[in-house]
């Protein structure tokens, strides 16, 4: 590497850390609401979320969708259970596999959750403004490499 190339890299530039830096601040954000407003933490959230969009499914389908480690899926999924918001039992066609659903309890915390969300994402998409749609665009195809 040359110092030619050196001097043409700007760390606040740089487009990974950009994504990374802006990233970290919003889920930092969206965590102090999910725990100030609902107690959750933004894992339990996604773990939620997955429950209502796909039905019962299995830890291992959670970590797969949602590209997260199985044992912080683990963890959220017993805290869910604990709290009363999911609900545990064996899949009827693999007994080994432990199916998570949302219990009634669940569905009603998401009844709450899902706008606060969408509440977000509004504030996010305002300060945005008009380049919102091709912003989420491109991060549909990085998210494909």
């Amino acid at each position: 590497m040359t110092p030619k190339d050196l001097s043409r890299l700007d760390l606040q530039e740089f487009l990974p850390y950009q994504l990374n830096a802006t990233s970290e601040r919003i889920r930092r954000e969206g965590a102090t609401r999910l725990r100030a407003h609902f107690d959750l933490s933004v894992t339990e959230w996604r773990v939620l979320m997955c429950l209502l969009e796909q039905g019962p499914v299995s830890v291992r389908e959670i970590h797969e969708r949602l590209n997260m480690e199985k044992s912080k899926v683990s963890r959220a999924g017993a805290d869910l259970v604990e709290a009363g918001y999911v609900s545990k039992q064996e899949n009827a066609a693999d007994r080994r596999l432990i199916e998570m659903r949302l219990t009634s309890k669940g569905r009603a915390l998401m009844d709450k959750v899902v706008p606060l969300a969408l509440d977000f994402q509004d504030e996010i998409a305002s300060m945005i403004g008009p380049d919102y749609e091709s912003l989420k665009a491109g991060l549909r195809k990085l998210s494909d490499l």
